[in-house]
């Protein structure tokens, strides 16, 4: 072979090598790109998303205020703690241990004890709310300012409440919030549920707690429906 062959082949290889690694260069360079844009895009997206739910809990949160500052609730809270604000700590306690007890021991909605708090005039006020905005309560209860039961739309797995975490979130030793309670999925409900926990006060001072657990499976999925469109090939979670 000619040295002037030999040269063009050298030349040649050297262009097709060339060619090679501004080929990959551009398309990792342009790959590089692309999922910046991706991340950007769907971390705009997200941010977006975050921006609707959080609208959507404080709609829940000022929701479940305005209902706990029904002057029926404070009227009917005062009306049925009298009788222990007379009693001592030990003689709550032994109260509630046998209320607890005698709520736990049957699941028959029936029963005269049960029926008592599922039935009465605050009961029936509360499942009357439940109707004005159909399919987002799963449940609601109120208690006093001990935790203990007094109106329920549904039997619950127990008695008194002075000891959960989302309760003495929302008493905050008395002064009060509004508490949020992630639940997940509830089968008793049959959706994911998260509890909308506000404090019912007489004048400045916290008197009950009424809890809404609602649905919130179809909300969310709305939201993040309306922004489908705008995201990539990806998976979608609210945390």
């Amino acid at each position: 072979m000619s040295l002037r062959a030999k040269l063009m082949s050298v030349i040649i290889i050297l262009g097709i090598l060339l060619i090679l690694v501004s080929t990959c260069f551009m398309f990792n360079y342009n790959r590089k790109i692309l999922i910046q844009d991706t991340l950007k895009n769907n971390n705009d997206t997200s941010f977006a998303i975050s921006i609707n739910i959080d609208n959507y809990l404080s709609e829940l949160a000022n929701t479940v205020t305005t209902l706990a500052s029904a002057p029926c609730l404070k009227e009917y809270i005062l009306d049925n703690t009298q009788r222990l604000d007379l009693l001592t700590e030990q003689e709550i306690e032994d109260r509630f241990r046998e209320l607890n007890d005698r709520w736990m021991s049957t699941d028959d909605i029936e029963d005269p004890f049960i029926e008592k708090y599922l039935s009465n005039t605050m009961a029936e006020f509360l499942k009357s709310q439940m109707e004005v905005i159909p399919d987002l309560y799963g449940e609601i209860f109120l208690t006093d300012k001990y935790g203990e039961l007094l109106a329920t739309t549904e039997k619950l797995t127990t008695f008194t409440h002075e000891s959960k975490g989302w309760w003495l979130s929302a008493y905050n030793d008395g002064k009060g919030r509004v508490h949020f309670d992630d639940r997940g999925y509830d089968d008793s409900v049959g959706d994911f549920v998260l509890g909308v926990v506000a404090p019912v006060y007489s004048q400045d001072e916290v008197v009950g707690i009424l809890k809404c657990n609602m649905k919130i499976f179809s909300l969310f999925d709305e939201v993040i429906r309306n922004y489908l469109p705008l995201y990539e090939p990806g998976e979608v979670r609210i945390v």
